[in-house]
């Protein structure tokens, strides 16, 4: 994966899951944390952050 792959796994769980979103992606990381798959967890870590980044970003209608 590269990092528009995180971007965008991002934008999906957004659209899907809203507000919710980072804690979808938290909740994801530690399932795959306690199944001892490593790069699954620091993966979705990545996700929950860039997930955290977009929905701090104001909306392109509220930049006007």
């Amino acid at each position: 994966m590269d990092e528009r792959d995180f971007w965008h796994v991002a934008a999906h769980l957004i659209r899907l899951h809203g507000e919710q979103a980072q804690f979808d992606a938290a909740i994801r990381a530690e399932r795959a944390r306690l199944a001892g798959d490593q790069t699954g967890h620091e993966i979705w870590r990545l996700v929950m952050h860039k997930v955290s980044a977009l929905q701090r970003e104001p909306a392109r209608s509220e930049l006007h």
